[in-house]
């Protein structure tokens, strides 16, 4: 389930001259979306179904994009999202 997530790094931008570091807590808001589907195609005597899972949950996120004296995003983000997804293939071959 997608709950809250903390990334840290470091960013290297030597095309501006400085390094950045950057901080960002994540935290979901409201129930998760589960969308899901599949697609059957046939061909050349092979059936291929292809399942798609995904969890989508709104948010928001709170970071420092700094360089050491300036925040450069002080305020919490108004729109952010996580998501998590996968997909499997199931080929089948019928008998003859």
């Amino acid at each position: 389930m997608l709950t809250a997530t903390v990334l840290t790094c470091a960013i290297d931008a030597p095309d501006f001259c400085m390094n950045l570091a950057l901080h960002v807590v994540w935290t979901g808001d409201g129930r998760a979306l589960r969308p899901h589907g599949a697609d059957v195609t046939r061909s050349g005597g092979f059936i291929y179904v292809q399942e798609s899972r995904s969890e989508i949950r709104f948010g928001t996120a709170v970071a420092t994009v700094s360089d050491g004296e300036t925040n450069y995003t002080p305020e919490p983000s108004f729109l952010a999202f996580m998501t998590n997804s996968g997909s499997n293939v199931l080929v089948i071959r019928p008998d003859r």
